[in-house]
């Protein structure tokens, strides 16, 4: 009998073991979607994708969905379209734009994002997929990797306007997008007077679309970095 690694269809995926996988007429490897329940919601599936990947998808999409191989882009589930027309190269088709597809049907809109509400590219249920245009899609974010706090749009002021100990103003600065594009930019000595402004500012700017740091940290803390920017 083939043990639950080599037969997906048997068992939920293991944590680092090897998926089985296929390779497509482009030559990528690419995993077949498997009927895996989702052990935690009946109205799930799960699908299993390259790299030891999965994504949750809701039971209506599922039949669809597995007509086709699927692979994981560093990001999101995606497979490759191979066109027939001479001279046309092979595309890459997301997951979450498929499904949103399906669910707009005639009102789907090319020109508009599809944004994942809990920013996880692997959760293609359908209650976490929205229509977004551009500035809204990059209101909802995760830290970017060149952030320097661990809170997002909170960094160190650096302006010489108000000088600290080491000659800059070293204040907790707040740095959001307004609704109209412009940018606005506060400073506060505590961070969090900062961090309770620059979500107000995010819930009035943002509205559905923004991400708070309260939710991330219910328990503030300041973080081990810079120590002059709150002792002034």
């Amino acid at each position: 009998m083939a043990s639950s690694v080599n037969n997906p269809t048997n068992a939920a995926p293991i944590k680092g073991q090897p998926l089985p996988f296929i390779r497509s007429a482009s030559g990528k490897a690419t995993v077949k979607a498997s009927p895996v329940k989702d052990e935690f919601n009946d109205s799930t599936r799960i699908i299993f994708l390259t790299k030891g990947e999965a994504t949750t998808v809701d039971n209506i999409d599922y039949d669809y969905l597995s007509q086709w191989e699927w692979f994981y882009n560093g990001k999101y589930a995606g497979r490759t379209f191979h066109p027939k027309a001479e001279g046309m190269h092979n595309k890459t088709i997301l997951m979450h734009i498929e499904i949103m597809k399906r669910k707009l049907g005639e009102k789907y809109d090319p020109n508009r994002k599809t944004d994942h509400k809990d920013l996880d590219g692997l959760n293609n249920r359908r209650s976490n997929l929205r229509v977004a245009n551009d500035a809204q899609n990059t209101q909802n974010h995760k830290i970017r990797k060149d952030n320097t706090t661990g809170y997002t749009g909170i960094s160190i002021c650096k302006s010489r306007h108000r000088k600290g100990p080491n000659g800059y103003c070293g204040y907790w600065k707040i740095q959001i997008s307004g609704k109209d594009g412009f940018r606005i930019i506060k400073c506060r000595r505590d961070l969090n007077s900062a961090l309770l402004l620059r979500d107000s500012l995010a819930r009035k700017h943002h509205g559905k679309f923004a991400v708070f740091n309260i939710k991330r940290f219910p328990r503030l803390r300041f973080p081990r970095l810079l120590e002059e920017a709150h002792e002034l």
